[in-house]
C-alpha cells in the first residue's frame, strides 16, 4: 500500500512496489474491469467531501486529516482523530462502578459510567460506533483512577483519540465545544468539565501524580448502641478523630493495599539512595566545617 511505500505509484504515474520500479510492464489482455470508471479521488481534510450516506448517524471517511488518521464528515464539519484528556465528574449512586465490562454490559441492569459514556461519545460524534466496541484497542482508552459500586467522583480524568474538529481548539488547547457535545448526550449525573489537546503518548494512568479520596462516615454508625443524645455523639465522634489521626502522614501501609515485590524492591532501593545522598551531604558538612576551623585554609592553630 502507499502508507507502507516510500514512493508510491501516484506520485511516479506508474506501478510500483514499496518504491521499488518494475524492471518491466507486461501487457495484459483488457477485460471488463478495464471498463469500469475509475475510483474518485478522495478529498483532503478542508476540501468539499464526497456525497456519500453517513453510517451510525456519526460520519463517512473522507480523507486524510494527518497523523496517520482520516478525516471523518460529522454535521457538514471535517473531524480528525486528536488525543484529548477528559475531565470528568459523577454521581455513582445509580452505577456499577466505572470501568466497562463489554461481555455483561448489555444485560446488566444497573450499568457502568463507562458504559454510559462510551454511548454519549458515539451519540456526539466523537467516536465512531465501531472504535466504541472497544475503547482501549481502538482508541488508546486509559482511566487515571477506577471507583466501586456507588462510589462518586469529583474529577477524574479519561484519555483517548477522539474526532474533533480542528479550529475548535482555543489557544490553550482546550476544546470546549467537545464538552459540550458530550454534555448534551450525557445524564445529569456524569458531566465532562474539560477536553484538553495531550502528547499522542500521554496515558491517564501513568501520568497521575496522586489521588484523593474522602470517605464519609454517617453519625449513626459511631454511636453507642442505646445512646441517641447529642452528648454521646460528640463523644463517639471525638473517639472515631483520635483513631482516624493515626494514619495522618507518611505510613507504610502495605497490608491495606496490593503491591507486588518488586514495588516494595524499587521502593527501598529508592529509601537507600536517600540515605546514601544524607551520608554523602552531612560529611560534606563536617568536612567543610572542619577545614574552616583547624584545617590549612582555617585561621585556628
Amino acid at each position: 500500500s502507499n502508507a507502507s511505500c516510500p514512493i508510491s505509484s501516484r506520485e511516479r504515474g506508474r506501478p510500483s512496489v514499496c518504491g521499488m520500479e518494475p524492471a518491466a510492464v507486461v501487457a495484459e489482455p483488457a477485460g471488463p474491469e478495464a471498463c469500469a470508471e475509475p475510483e474518485a479521488k478522495r478529498p483532503r481534510l478542508g476540501e468539499s467531501p464526497v456525497d456519500t450516506p453517513a453510517a451510525d448517524g456519526v460520519g463517512v471517511a473522507t480523507g486524510d486529516a494527518g497523523d496517520g488518521e482520516e478525516a471523518v464528515e460529522v454535521g457538514g464539519r471535517m473531524r480528525a482523530k486528536r488525543k484529548l484528556a477528559l475531565v470528568l465528574g459523577y454521581l455513582g449512586f445509580n452505577y456499577r462502578g466505572l470501568m466497562i465490562n463489554y461481555e455483561i454490559e448489555e444485560a446488566a441492569k444497573v450499568k457502568s459510567v463507562e458504559y454510559i459514556l462510551q454511548q454519549a461519545l458515539v451519540k456526539a460524534g466523537l467516536v465512531t460506533h465501531i472504535n466504541a466496541q472497544r475503547l482501549e484497542q481502538k482508541i488508546g482508552w486509559s482511566r487515571s483512577s477506577r471507583t466501586d459500586a456507588g462510589v462518586s467522583a469529583v474529577r477524574l480524568i479519561v484519555s483517548g483519540r477522539f474526532l474533533v474538529v480542528e479550529d475548535d481548539f482555543d489557544s490553550s488547547d482546550h476544546n470546549q465545544a467537545a464538552v459540550a457535545d458530550l454534555n448534551r448526550e450525557l445524564p445529569d449525573d456524569i458531566r465532562c468539565f474539560s477536553a484538553v489537546r495531550v502528547p499522542r503518548s500521554f496515558d491517564a494512568k501513568r501520568a497521575c501524580s496522586w489521588r484523593e479520596y474522602e470517605y464519609l462516615l454517617p453519625v449513626e454508625m459511631c454511636r453507642p448502641p442505646g445512646s441517641p443524645d447529642a452528648e454521646a455523639d460528640d463523644i463517639a465522634l471525638a473517639a472515631v478523630q483520635r483513631a482516624m489521626s493515626r494514619f495522618e502522614g507518611c505510613h507504610s501501609f502495605h497490608n491495606f493495599s496490593r503491591l507486588k515485590a518488586s514495588d516494595l524492591a524499587r521502593r527501598g532501593n529508592a529509601q537507600a539512595e536517600d540515605a546514601d545522598d544524607e551520608a554523602v551531604a552531612v560529611e560534606g558538612e563536617a568536612g567543610e566545617r572542619g577545614r574552616g576551623k583547624g584545617g590549612k585554609g582555617g585561621k585556628g592553630g
